[in-house]
């Protein structure tokens, strides 16, 4: 890979590198006996000490040196030898199936036909274990391949016994992109819309009447079945129905945790998969078991230490704030802020929308806690954010909606006003029609307009008849998923009853 001048790739590459790679590259580089002038190691110690990428920094730094002169050549260098160093680290901590078949290739190169035929049924077997078919089908073919020169075609019977292996395999693989396919699709459904549109959800169940959903036929390896399940658990989770979501996400981590070999070599999806289940048991207040399975997440995340499983277990996070939110422990929600903060700062959570994420988690943990003003900060960080697609966005609308519960809250009338016409202008154009939001909105605008004003009594009244209200709406599952965003009735609950948010989470839980 060739690095622009004033690129940023190599400082983010350093960064991501753990203290082991780091070490494995110090020992890497020093191999390289014939390089005398090891300039490229200074500039890696240079950059790795930066907390953001300096460029001017670095020429003055190495003003006097020569490579300065050319220090697009010694970062590109620099760049390419760190990459083969964790390449050689990764491939020393784990010896993968493509290693193993490289292997055959060598030996079948050098003619040792006998010992590279027994090599690879060993390899065949782990590919099996793995449910990897791509992997399985690669070694029927060396199989094939060295049963044809050792034998002399002596045993066609052997030979065909491979080519129907092949077969087999062959469907199990096509019989896995299927469901994966039927996956995506539904996937395409979330990524766009976390809470589906009236005429979308409509569409959207029709799904159900799949063959393939229904299980006509029933999936035969273990990858095809984890595939159906978290299809089906993401489904149920979609139109609203979580106990039928939750059941199917713990047949696929019982599917995958049942295999050892096909969750090692699908670790990352292995992490997905209980944060969907995680998802799921905590809509359904089964706390225990989803800081249980958060616990798991983050004991998978330390021993696979990479940028990559950080953020695949960043988004379980939320559902321990949630937690924290629905049992009133507002100390342990601010921790837990404050943590989360410290993975977005220092660079190993830099992907959008997982950043969106938490800038608007952590505005409705300090909307609850009181800490408004701060509250504001974070919607701000959500509205200002480069790139957030706002007619289609969720995470963008809901965090309209507590930015007016904000300014409700501190009584900010003026600015309220302003923003409340502002907002319908933005639902009107983003084609809202949910119920619950023409509710909220309608008392609000009582508000202003002192309707609510005139005594507390008044007031109560009103908030009590806007939580009957959303009570009955939210029982329409379309309507139901604006729960998942902001707890309405519960910030409604501790309105009528006045006291704080987390006095009446601390109440409600003990009824759970």
């Amino acid at each position: 890979m060739t690095l622009d001048k004033n690129d940023s790739e190599l400082f983010r590459l350093i960064k991501s590198m753990s203290r082991g790679e780091k070490r494995f590259f110090s020992m890497h580089s020093n191999r390289y006996e014939n390089v005398k002038d090891k300039t490229y190691l200074q500039l890696f110690d240079a950059i790795d000490k930066q907390k953001n990428y300096d460029e001017d920094f670095l020429r003055k730094k190495f003003k006097n040196e020569a490579f300065i002169r050319q220090l697009h050549v010694t970062k590109n260098y620099l760049y390419n030898l760190i990459l083969e160093a964790l390449v050689q680290y990764n491939n020393k901590n784990e010896q993968t199936l493509h290693g193993k078949l490289m292997e055959v290739q060598v030996l079948y190169e050098k003619g040792l036909y006998d010992v590279a035929h027994k090599t690879i049924f060993k390899v065949r077997k782990e590919a099996e274990e793995q449910n990897d078919f791509l992997a399985t089908l690669e070694t029927l073919k060396w199989e094939k391949q060295l049963t044809t020169i050792i034998q002399s075609l002596s045993d066609p019977a052997e030979i065909q016994k491979i080519w129907e292996l092949e077969q087999h395999y062959s469907d199990l693989h096509k019989e896995v992109e299927e469901y994966r396919l039927l996956t995506m699709e539904v996937h395409l459904y979330q990524t766009r819309y976390r809470m589906l549109p009236k005429a979308e959800m409509e569409k959207f169940r029709k799904m159900e009447n799949k063959p393939l959903f229904k299980d006509v036929g029933k999936p035969r390896s273990a990858s095809a079945k984890w595939q159906l399940n978290l299809t089906r658990g993401m489904y149920y989770l979609t139109i609203g129905d979580n106990k039928k979501a939750n059941e199917a996400f713990a047949k696929a981590v019982a599917i995958m945790y049942s295999n050892k070999a096909f969750k090692e070599r699908n670790i990352g999806s292995a992490v997905n998969t209980l944060g969907n289940y995680i998802i799921t048991t905590f809509l359904l207040k089964q706390y225990e078991q989803s800081l249980k399975a958060i616990k798991e997440v983050k004991e998978i995340t330390e021993k696979h230490a990479s940028i990559d499983m950080k953020r695949r277990a960043f988004r379980n996070y939320f559902i321990a704030l949630g937690i924290y939110l629905d049992t009133g422990r507002m100390d342990e929600a601010v921790e837990q802020v404050n943590d989360m903060q410290a993975q977005v700062d220092c660079g190993d959570i830099n992907l959008p929308m997982q950043q969106v994420f938490f800038y608007s988690n952590a505005a409705t943990v300090f909307l609850f806690r009181g800490e408004h003003r701060k509250s504001m900060q974070y919607i701000s960080k959500v509205i200002n954010f480069p790139g957030v697609d706002r007619e289609n966005a969720d995470i963008y609308y809901f965090s309209r909606i507590v930015e007016l519960i904000n300014l409700l809250e501190i009584k900010d009338f003026d600015l309220l006003e302003y923003r409340v016409k502002s907002f319908h202008r933005y639902a009107l154009k983003r084609n809202s029609t949910y119920k619950f939001e023409q509710e909220l909105i309608n008392f609000i605008r009582k508000m202003l307009n002192g309707t609510l004003l005139l005594n507390q009594r008044n007031l109560n009244v009103a908030l009590s008849e806007l939580k009957s209200s959303l009570e009955k709406i939210f029982k329409d599952p379309v309507e139901e998923n604006a729960a998942r965003y902001f707890d309405f009735l519960g910030w409604l609950e501790s309105k009528v009853n006045n006291i704080s948010y987390a006095e009446m989470a601390r109440r409600r839980a003990v009824n759970i």
